[in-house]
């Protein structure tokens, strides 16, 4: 008995493949269907949940999907896209969402895009409370569960197949999916569980789990990246190299160090990284030069139907993808260009960490000045853009002031330094 049921097992998981790894159908050039051929389903309830002021919001997603007369398939894949948008602004129903819902929807694939709670004061402020926007984040994070658990059991109204869940994500919809794949409630911190209840017990009284087979997210991040080692998610991301509201590497989010510091994430670059050195399948598609808006919509649909695809036919493999929009032309929202953000501790015993920041990619030139101007310190490092935390060792270093310079040609900045025997050291 056990083996005729393992046997059926992988006919079955055979027979799902054979239909949906087709030629005609789900791919970037297999445009099946026409915008006659579309319907949808607007404004269905997932759930309901009280927002930041406390009142009860409604739950609400748009489904798309192609017409049962024209689609005879059994059972299809769905896209599920999370819009951005900062945790305090965007729609389900946005231009990009309906746009992207009538693309994947013309290859063949179901499209649910959905609403989640928003709202924190002065959303993209410096000045604005940093736990006021983790609670809107652990509020998106909690929606999103809830509307893929919804999802899960409602399946069969679109004719969905659970196993063939796929994210979508834009800006704050892309950390949404990054946490509601991989995060757990200790990851934020007994607080916001305590406080708002745990990541799966909001929104609606389901507790079925529910499985994502993929995700593709522009301008993502998360804070940590040992998440990554959970579970297995083929990812296709897309970044732009001079991102200074999502870091395409380590660095704050909105590029706020002042007044108040807000939350340190590890961006697409990093994820790319730790995603290769766990032998994932993924594709990183790094556009340099390029800052939040990353890619066009139209690539996002091309280079997503095709990674899809390639997950539906088992032979994703990964790739990186480097694209040139703009060379030594973006700035952050300034307009400075490559300077010290942070160099402690100072004073210190020679071994110090620097924090730099700034609007491209480069090489960056580093040295350490004595009061006499002789350069007792040179090193040049490649620097990619937001932000960098460089490690400097300089023990053999004299008592005495000195004045670390970094930057490019005639961009530099300097920062004076203070060096004791007994100071401390980076750790």
């Amino acid at each position: 008995m056990r083996s005729i049921t393992f046997l059926l097992s992988l006919l079955l998981a055979f027979s799902l493949r054979a239909q949906y790894c087709l030629e005609d159908r789900f791919g970037p050039d297999d445009t099946l269907y026409t915008m006659e051929d579309i319907r949808f389903d607007m404004d269905v309830e997932y759930g309901r949940a009280l927002n930041w002021l406390g009142d009860t919001t409604v739950l609400l997603m748009d489904v798309y999907y192609p017409a049962d007369e024209v689609d005879t398939l059994a059972s299809r894949p769905l896209i599920v896209y999370l819009h951005g948008g900062g945790f305090h602004g965007g729609s389900k129903s946005n231009q990009k969402g309906r746009y992207w819902a009538q693309e994947f929807v013309k290859r063949g694939y179901v499209f649910a895009s959905i609403d989640y709670r928003l709202g924190w004061p002065n959303g993209d402020s410096c000045a604005a409370d940093t736990s006021l926007y983790m609670r809107a984040v652990y509020r998106a994070v909690q929606d999103t569960r809830a509307a893929l658990r919804w999802l899960t059991v409602n399946a069969d109204s679109w004719r969905l197949d659970p196993s063939h869940f796929y994210l979508l994500g834009t800006s704050a919809g892309s950390g949404a999916s990054m946490f509601a794949s991989y995060a757990e409630d200790a990851d934020f911190g007994s607080y916001l569980s305590e406080e708002l209840g745990p990541l799966d017990e909001s929104g609606n009284a389901l507790s079925n789990e529910f499985h994502i087979a993929g995700m593709i997210t522009k301008s993502a991040a998360l804070s940590k990246l040992d998440v990554l080692d959970r579970k297995e998610i083929p990812h296709l991301l897309f970044h732009g190299s001079c991102d200074m509201t999502v870091p395409y590497t380590y660095g704050a989010i909105f590029h706020c160090y002042a007044p108040n510091k807000f939350v340190d994430v590890y961006g697409s670059g990093d994820i790319g990284a730790e995603l290769e050195r766990l032998n994932r399948c993924h594709t990183l598609y790094k556009n340099i030069g390029q800052g939040h808006g990353t890619v066009d919509d139209d690539t996002v649909v091309v280079y997503g139907a095709a990674f899809i695809q390639s997950l539906l036919c088992e032979d994703c493999e990964s790739r990186y993808i480097e694209r040139i929009s703009r060379l030594n032309v973006c700035a952050d929202r300034s307009g400075k260009t490559t300077t010290v953000e942070n160099l402690y501790p100072n004073p210190s015993n020679g071994i110090f960490r620097v924090v730099v920041s700034g609007p491209r990619d480069e090489d960056i030139d580093l040295s350490m000045i004595d009061r006499l101007g002789r350069v007792v310190f040179e090193e040049s490092k490649y620097y990619v853009a937001p932000i960098q935390h460089w490690r400097i060792e300089m023990p053999q270093l004299e008592p005495g002031v000195y004045y670390f310079k970094t930057g490019v040609r005639n961009r530099f900045t300097v920062q004076p330094v203070l060096i004791i025997p007994d100071g401390p050291s980076a750790f």
